[in-house]
């Protein structure tokens, strides 16, 4: 096999940033599950219509953008067709795109000694919101990989502080920000 075919079958198989074939399925699932809930209107009528965050930036790492849960989907259970929160990131002219989601169980929820596990990665503690969680960078490409939590090529600058930006945050072991419902 040559090397342009090697190459050709790697990125059939879907092996960009990590994502290897196992995952692909998954992902797909995912993407017809989620692809209809691009604006904020769609989202809403989802059940999409509680914003936990502000536009989440961090200088060093990048951003994440708005946080827009689902409550009903907020327990114990991981459903790979039902992200628990979609991230939009705010663009020109007031908009917002929808770049990932997120997938989240409470600390109080999980009574595993293990953490959760979905698509083969284990979700990470965030002490700060109280969650265990899992960031899939579905819709904007990541230069960290598709599981990382945050994305230098997500930007809150574009989000006017009557919408709750551009104020850094993290997701460090700090007070909750105004207006999180975790």
């Amino acid at each position: 096999m040559t090397i342009a075919g090697a190459l050709a079958g790697a990125v059939l198989l879907g092996c960009n940033n990590g994502v290897t074939d196992p995952h692909e399925a998954e992902l797909t699932v995912l993407r017809d599950a989620t692809q209809n809930l691009t604006s904020l209107q769609a989202a809403a009528a989802a059940g999409y219509g509680t914003q936990i965050t502000d536009c989440m930036t961090d200088p060093v790492q990048g951003g994440m953008g708005f946080h827009i849960g689902n409550p009903d989907y907020i327990n114990a259970t991981l459903e790979l067709d039902k992200p628990e929160v979609l991230l939009f990131e705010p663009t020109a002219g007031g908009g917002r795109q929808l770049v990932a989601v997120e997938y989240l169980i409470p600390f109080a929820a999980w009574t595993s000694a293990n953490p959760p596990v979905l698509m083969g990665q284990n979700l990470k503690r965030n002490e700060q919101f109280q969650v265990w969680a899992l960031h899939v960078w579905l819709y904007k490409d990541n230069p960290a990989g598709i599981f990382a939590d945050w994305n230098s090529q997500v930007s809150c600058a574009a989000a006017p502080a009557s919408m709750g930006g551009p104020a850094p945050m993290t997701h460090g072991p700090v007070s909750r920000p105004n207006g999180a419902r975790f």
